[in-house]
């Protein structure tokens, strides 16, 4: 806690879990969206209480990538990238709707605060670039706009004013002549 309480743990590693990577907390600080990693070599993504450290399966990935995710601000969704496209999966039915079906790399990069659109990364264009697609009633609406090419590579979230943040990587790794 903020307050200097100490901490506790909401879910060790163990009973064929070999690691939790937390993704994102859910907008009313309840629950928690976390990726279990499996001694199998497979992983599940999951939601945690934050109260009990009980959990629910959302969807099993296999050995696919993470598609991480990020919560809509009113915590009635979540958006998710897979190899299919990008997703909305509704957490009260728990059902996963594809938003942008098509296979061009993608990855959620926010939700903007006034819940109306999101922000992703794709490769539709032969770069990762930023795009932004409108959503209503966890729907596309209209095609995905373009914002940035070559957007940056670590994601950093939204204000509450709608400004986004990311972290660009300018290291030089080797020098050749």
């Amino acid at each position: 806690g903020l307050d200097g309480s100490k901490p506790r743990v909401l879910r060790a590693a163990g009973n064929g879990v070999r690691g939790h990577i937390p993704l994102a907390w859910s907008p009313d600080g309840r629950h928690l969206l976390a990726e279990f990693e499996k001694t199998d070599g497979t992983s599940d993504m999951m939601l945690v209480a934050v109260a009990d450290g009980s959990t629910k399966l959302l969807k099993a990935m296999g050995k696919n990538r993470s598609p991480g995710g990020v919560f809509s601000p009113d915590g009635r969704y979540i958006a998710w990238a897979t190899k299919e496209g990008l997703s909305l999966f509704e957490l009260q039915t728990g059902t996963e709707s594809p938003l942008i079906p098509d296979r061009s790399n993608h990855r959620v990069l926010g939700w903007a605060p006034d819940g109306k659109h999101i922000l992703f990364s794709s490769e539709r264009s032969g770069s990762a670039d930023a795009w932004l697609v409108a959503v209503a009633g966890g729907k596309a609406q209209g095609e995905p706009v373009f914002v940035k090419k070559d957007w940056g590579f670590q994601p950093m979230g939204f204000t509450r004013t709608g400004a986004f943040y990311y972290a660009v990587n300018n290291s030089v790794w080797g020098v050749r002549i």
